[in-house]
């Protein structure tokens, strides 16, 4: 793992030290100089506008505790009953404003503590009377036959022997691996003693909570998500052997597992029989056969699982809010229950009026299978940079999948429906702009590698605004304009890689083909070996002319399961 990680930041250095250098014309600049115009303005000598001294309601300014008048009780621990003369005041801290001078009688109480009582002559001023509460305890005197057993108080872990405690009641629980778990309320008493001798007794074997981690799955899908997990848990020392059998009752797979010396017991299963051969849909038994060590006690569970090649599980980026590549989304959707969570980000930097301007767009984000043909994308965006606003937006989408040819020559179709917001920022470097959108995607392909196309018709309040490209108001009012989105997708499972490109009209009311820029990215995703974990790296820009232009690079992580 150590290896992977160093690989990773070796190429996102090399990577981003390329983008940072990367750039023609003046588009970079010019979204410089408008976000930076955002940052709060400097005075003539160069320092910071300052707000006033914030003062209190009444118009008066903070003050000190010496401004204080009145009688002010203070307790550790606090929350403590204040009583004067019998008569309930308040808890602790609490400052008494309205007392007259005298002599009063305060009493303290606070449950499972010794009650304070003591005489206050008062004169006037601030007067502050502080004390520590004494706890009322008790003690417990513990010992547990093995020793080696867990012990736990209330949740927290304690040894054998005399330990002085609040007060109260405890749940005390003792375990060990082979022997019956020990439960039961204990209560301390003041200044008593409790003596708990315990002697755990041995478990008779048994198996319980067979599980499998998917009902279906695809052995083909990438890393951990084409296998499955079977779970199971004994409570003493034995052996076990997983059976697999198919829908005609013939053995198709079996293992022996390693003796049982502790509770969770596990078995990773790749859709493969006991000479590694594929095997093929269709539904399977399990058979967990045990045995106690003594060989006295047999157990046998079954439960069911499902091979399906059609729940197919890869990472797709949402950066656009769609999961996808960057800036082309595909049709197909995560299988039921299933999930992904993201984090993407990019860079460029570079020398803007004799000063560095950097700006780091970065997306997290997660898909999730909602089943019957359904997937949920929701989107959160920022882009980091040297200013003090930090543009930021989200979006949430639903997907349903329309078509889907499980073959070598495959024909999918989807539609989408997406809710986005964008704050700070008339730029579009996600294509993921205020307003509506509805979307239909397409993919032909043949084997691994797909070509994406998805026109997308989006309602705005605002339209898209870049530095020189508009010299009217960006006013409210209703947009509409459209998304033309295209790609390639190579999906090997394990590694995807892809180009997109993401080409927007400007509003019907323009009569304009293209609004200009147009944003482009290639991507590489590679999933570390038995793991659910992807890394990212992207390469992205945003294209005004062949002679005005920036990129961006990068990388991220995601999670798929």
């Amino acid at each position: 793992m150590k290896r992977y990680i160093k690989y990773t930041a070796l190429i996102l250095t090399i990577i981003f030290l390329f983008s940072c250098a990367t750039s023609s014309g003046s588009l970079y600049s010019g979204i410089a100089k408008t976000e930076k115009s955002s940052a709060p303005q400097k005075n003539a000598k160069g320092d910071k506008t300052e707000e006033p001294a914030k003062t209190k309601d009444n118009g008066s300014s903070d003050i000190s505790e010496s401004d204080e008048t009145g009688l002010k009780i203070v307790t550790d621990p606090d929350n403590a009953q204040i009583y004067i003369d019998n008569n309930y005041i308040g808890s602790t801290p609490f400052l008494i404003t309205d007392l007259q001078q005298g002599s009063y009688k305060l009493t303290i109480r606070k449950i499972g503590y010794y009650s304070k009582a003591v005489w206050i002559n008062y004169n006037g001023g601030l007067l502050v009377y502080s004390t520590d509460l004494e706890r009322i305890t008790g003690f417990l005197d513990l010992s547990v036959t093995p020793q080696e057993a867990s012990v736990t108080l209330e949740d927290n872990p304690l040894s054998p022997g005399m330990h002085e405690l609040p007060i109260g009641s405890y749940a005390l629980n003792i375990h060990l691996f082979g022997y019956e778990e020990y439960k039961k309320e204990i209560q301390i008493r003041e200044k008593e003693i409790l003596r708990v001798d315990v002697k755990l007794k041995k478990a008779a074997f048994h198996i319980s909570d067979l599980r499998v981690y998917r009902t279906a799955f695809n052995p083909s899908n990438p890393g951990l998500t084409g296998k499955d997990k079977i779970c199971f848990t004994v409570n003493s020392w034995g052996s076990g052997t997983v059976t697999i059998y198919n829908s005609k009752n013939s053995e198709v797979f079996k293992r022996k597992l390693n003796s049982f010396t502790t509770w969770d017991q596990s078995l990773l299963w790749d859709g493969r029989d006991s000479k590694d051969r594929p095997l093929p849909d269709g539904e399977y038994r399990i058979v967990l056969t045990g045995k106690s060590e003594d060989l006295k006690i047999e157990e046998e569970h079954r439960i069911s699982v499902i091979i399906d090649s059609s729940l197919k599980i890869g990472y797709r980026s949402v950066w656009n809010g769609s999961g996808g590549l960057l800036y082309a989304p595909v049709a197909d959707i995560l299988p039921v229950n299933e999930f992904q969570f993201s984090f993407l980000l990019a860079g460029h930097q570079e020398a803007v009026d004799n000063g560095l301007f950097f700006r780091f767009p970065s997306a997290l984000s997660l898909r999730a299978g909602l089943g019957r043909g359904y997937e949920l994308s929701v989107l959160g965006n920022f882009i980091f940079g040297n200013t003090d606003t930090i543009p930021a937006g989200g979006s949430v989408s639903i997907k349903k999948q329309i078509l889907n040819t499980n073959s070598f020559l495959k024909f999918n179709a989807g539609i989408s429906l997406k809710a986005s917001y964008q704050y700070g920022t008339t730029t579009d470097i996600f294509t993921d702009f205020t307003g509506l959108t509805a979307g239909f995607a397409l993919s032909a392909g043949i084997g691994s590698l797909s070509i994406l196309y998805s026109p997308e018709i989006i309602l705005a309040p605002f339209r898209v605004v870049y530095p020189g490209t508009l010299t009217a108001n960006n006013s409210l009012g209703f947009y509409t304009w459209i998304y033309q989105r295209a790609g390639f997708l190579l999906d090997l499972g394990s590694f995807t890689a892809g180009i997109s490109t993401a080409v927007r009209t400007a509003p019907f009311t323009n009569f304009k083909l293209i609004d200009y820029p147009v944003q482009a990215a290639a991507e590489f995703n590679w999933m570390l070996p038995n793991t659910h974990l992807f890394i990212s790296f992207i390469l992205a820009g945003e294209f005004e002319s062949l002679e005005s232009y920036y990129l961006l690079s990068g990388g991220g992580v995601s999670f798929v399961y």
